[in-house]
């Protein structure tokens, strides 16, 4: 599995985990991981994904700009500081959380780089 291929199953997660009012703060923390370290995403697994979950109907193609339209409304719905919470016993260093905020994974959504 490359780490295009494992970022797409974490964007996965993120989209489309159903855990109704909780939030798992590592799918974040994750997916912060990923775009600090200019992972590229590989969008086609994603999608393929997403089709085997029923999460996006097979007639509708997943590209950049649907992407990033869902990741601003999952982000819209996010519980921040649940996502902190749950993470937070794992993490030693609590000083990134000080950066979490819907804008601040907005701005990450922004700076994805996609597998070409």
């Amino acid at each position: 599995m490359t780490l295009s291929n494992l970022y797409a199953g974490k964007m996965h997660a993120v989209l489309c985990r159903k855990w109704k009012t909780r939030v798992k703060g590592r799918d974040w923390y994750d997916f912060e991981w990923y775009v600090k370290r200019s992972t590229s995403l590989n969008l086609e697994h994603l999608q393929e994904r997403m089709y085997e979950s029923g999460n996006l109907d097979k007639n509708i193609k997943l590209d950049e700009k649907l992407f990033k339209e869902l990741m601003y409304k999952r982000i819209e719905n996010l519980d921040v500081d649940g996502a902190i919470k749950e993470v937070s016993p794992f993490i030693k260093d609590k000083s990134g959380f000080e950066f979490w905020s819907k804008d601040y994974f907005k701005l990450l959504t922004d700076k994805i780089i996609f597998e070409k």
